[in-house]
């Protein structure tokens, strides 16, 4: 997926129809490293670490704190994409 945008866009498409809240949040970490729907990305993990679901509740809210650090990107190997 780091070599080609467009197939990591439309597995992104696909797996944000998930109603699995790990598959969502799993998801969602794909696309604020590739800068895809970071938006959207972001309220489906508030709306995870919101709700009752365990340690995906928990790796949600984890994610939101590592993206607006920036470590997100360091944990992945990655510079983050100006904005």
């Amino acid at each position: 997926m780091k070599r080609d945008h467009q197939l990591a866009k439309d597995l992104i498409d696909q797996l944000l129809k998930s109603e699995l809240p790990s598959v969502l949040s799993s998801t969602c970490v794909y696309a604020l490293l590739v800068d895809y729907r970071t938006q959207e990305a972001l309220e489906t993990l508030k709306e995870i670490a919101n709700g009752d679901n365990g340690i995906t509740s928990v790796s949600a809210e984890v994610t939101i704190v590592l993206f607006n650090s920036g470590e997100l990107f360091e944990l992945h190997g990655i510079e983050r994409y100006e904005k």
